[in-house]
């Protein structure tokens, strides 16, 4: 996954939510604990001007704000064994809490998390979690609509795609609209598609894409 809509506030709300959870709420545990070790792996540049820059922004604003935390941070870190070598290697070195910054690490993230219990794990738009592995995201839908109306105000031919950058739930709804022509009443979906088109008539508001957790299965809210 190489860009996506910034995540900084969210990363900044959950990393905050566990410092009061691991520290402020139990006083001693808060002097143990003067720094809490953050780690956040990230699949590519931290200045590709994108999804990896958003995330390492939100970690910046996160050290910021939040001065006992201690951030490792490490860019370039291709989906395969090498992000659970890094992931260790971060918690070696004393994290407990790790940001696995891309899609492709969920599976290397739920090993680790299963080898380290004590540490938390937070992966963004996973669709598997574990007791010490929990996943966020950006509210996408509405950026979604806004590019539809965007590609609605350009087209010469009265014809829209979408090109889906993962299999993921919060993509596939939209995703398996593939054209819609004004005058027609319902839209056209891919062969293949799991799921019936909703009733749309133009002039209306489309239906919003939801995200859907069960499964990978697509619902419209």
């Amino acid at each position: 996954m190489k860009r996506g809509a910034p995540v900084y506030l969210k990363s900044l709300g959950i990393l905050a939510s566990l410092v009061l959870i691991l520290g402020l709420g139990f006083p001693e545990a808060a002097e143990a604990q003067a720094k809490l070790k953050v780690g956040i792996i990230h699949i590519g540049s931290m200045t590709d001007g994108g999804y990896n820059q958003a995330h390492a922004e939100g970690i910046a604003i996160m050290k910021k704000n939040l001065p006992e935390v201690e951030v490792i941070e490490v860019e370039n870190v291709p989906e395969t064994a090498d992000a659970e070598r890094v992931m260790e290697s971060m918690i070696k070195q004393g994290a407990k809490l790790i940001f696995a910054a891309s899609f492709g690490y969920l599976d290397p993230a739920l090993r680790v998390a299963k080898k380290y219990p004590e540490v938390k794990f937070v992966h963004p738009a996973g669709y598997k979690r574990a007791p010490n592995l929990t996943t966020y995201w950006a509210s996408t839908p509405e950026a979604f609509y806004l590019m539809g109306i965007a590609a609605g105000r350009t087209t010469k031919t009265n014809k829209m795609g979408f090109v889906c950058a993962l299999p993921v739930s919060f993509f596939l709804p939209t995703s398996t609209l593939s054209t819609w022509e004004p005058g027609r009443s319902t839209p056209r979906w891919k062969p293949g598609s799991s799921s019936p088109a909703p009733s749309w008539t133009p002039g209306r508001k489309p239906p919003r894409p939801m995200p859907s957790w069960t499964r990978g299965r697509t619902c419209w809210g």
